[in-house]
């Protein structure tokens, strides 16, 4: 194990790049122009990231550059003395002896870590980390299924490929949605422009390369289903000669609580309360999109909808929103049922996950309760199939059966709502024609 350790910094030392994005040295001002362009149509958004070689006496040692909280971070990546990658000093509980191992870590929740890596950004004359060359359909199918064992916020998650015997100017996007594995054909016209499933989609129909044309659904194009979240690393999933290769994958990102319920349902609080946890768990500033649904403190059959929301050039802010089910047992925000009919609470927040005509904001990152955060959901008698659709020991509840009764005390009468000051009134209403976006879903 020791001469493995050894062999990766000797080989980090050499100046050989990891991955596409793995940057060579450069001065940090110097970087920071590059790392600031618009790319494929896109600015740096939170979580857009690379890896910037050191050299001189710091050789060996790397710098990871994270676009967070709309600037330009620059964090130390470097092997501790036990061998292990460390950032700023710290392994936060990992144990990776390999570098693009830790980076791949880095994409997914962890303790002590502010924000989750997202677009990469390629350096030049190298390939992107999400191109894996000659794959068979059979081939892509097992490595996204291995890529997104385990884990509930898979879709969106990505790669391309090219099918044996197929030209430069073809390639297939691998893309997890709607729970499975699905390819799409693309193909770039003598005009530079490309077709995807036989659609000019997004910039893609006007000349522009293969990074440009595959890194444009980063962000929401007209026609197109899903955003694109996580790459899957071609270093990383594709293999190894290496014994300890792949020795500690990701931690999946769990989802539900011990008792079956969502993690983004917190127990009683106060709007005060709910409103600092949402900020703090931020990282200090609140996110647009970033919530979790809290009981309201004297009615144990109501929930809050807790959601950062962002209007115009101000910054976000945590706005509240009264969750009731009426007495037909539909879930409504603010009085209003929002896209299909829900009956349960998980089902009317997934369909808040995606644009949902008059409601403004994706739900884009839950808040989980954190140990000891304060008080746990209830949980008793029928109110978590009212929550779940399932019973407390997570069996499935019946595809049949009687309808969710209403508590007779609850009704729509919202004037004693004291604390929940925001009303979706008070918000522009979403573009009719949002692409469906999917990021988390319990």
């Amino acid at each position: 194990q020791s001469s493995a350790k050894t062999a990766r910094l000797v080989i980090m030392a050499s100046g050989e790049p990891v991955a596409g994005w793995h940057w060579p040295p450069m001065a940090r001002e110097d970087f920071e122009v590059e790392f600031k362009k618009e790319r494929n149509g896109l600015a740096p958004a939170q979580g857009t990231w690379c890896l910037r070689m050191r050299d001189g006496e710091n050789e060996g040692t790397h710098t990871a550059c994270i676009w967070y909280r709309e600037k330009c971070t620059h964090h130390l990546v470097a092997l501790d003395p036990d061998g292990y990658w460390s950032v700023n000093k710290k392994t936060f509980g990992t144990e990776y002896t390999d570098l693009a191992q830790l980076m791949e870590r880095l994409k997914y929740p962890l303790d002590g870590w502010a924000v989750q890596l997202g677009r990469s950004i390629t350096a030049p004359n190298l390939e992107p980390e999400w191109f894996h060359g000659d794959l068979s359909t059979e081939d892509a199918t097992a490595l996204m299924l291995s890529a997104v064992e385990g884990l509930s916020e898979a879709e969106g998650t990505f790669f391309a490929r090219r099918k044996p015997g197929m030209k430069d100017s073809e390639l297939v996007l691998c893309v997890y949605y709607k729970g499975k594995p699905t390819h799409h054909l693309c193909v770039q016209l003598p005009d530079g422009s490309w077709l995807i499933n036989k659609k000019p989609l997004g910039r893609a129909g006007t000349p522009c390369s293969m990074a440009e044309m595959v890194e444009q659904f980063y962000g929401p194009i007209p026609g197109w289903p899903v955003v694109f979240k996580r790459a899957v690393a071609q270093r990383l999933l594709s293999g190894s000669d290496d014994p300890e290769y792949l020795e500690s994958p990701p931690a999946p990102f769990i989802d539900t609580a011990p008792e079956g319920l969502p993690v983004w349902l917190h127990g009683p609080m106060e709007k005060d309360a709910s409103s600092e946890l949402l900020q703090q768990a931020c990282g200090g500033t609140v996110e647009h999109g970033a919530f979790f649904v809290r009981e309201r403190v004297d009615h144990p059959n109501e929930f809050v909808l807790c959601v950062g929301f962002q209007k115009g050039g101000n910054p976000a802010k945590a706005t509240h929103h009264h969750i009731m089910a009426g007495p037909d047992g539909v879930f409504a925000v603010n009085k209003k049922v929002y896209g299909e009919p829900q009956t349960t609470l998980v089902g009317m927040i997934e369909q808040l996950m995606q644009p949902i005509n008059g409601w403004p904001v994706v739900l884009s990152k839950p808040i989980p309760q954190s140990p000891g955060g304060g008080e746990p959901p209830r949980s008793q008698g029928g109110s978590i199939r009212s929550i779940t659709g399932t019973t407390a020991s997570s069996v499935p509840a019946p595809e049949s059966g009687p309808a969710v009764q209403a508590d007779p005390v609850r009704n729509s009468i919202l004037s004693d709502v004291s604390d929940e000051s925001s009303n979706i009134g008070d918000l522009p209403s979403a573009e009719v024609n949002a692409i469906p976006v999917w990021l988390h879903g319990p």
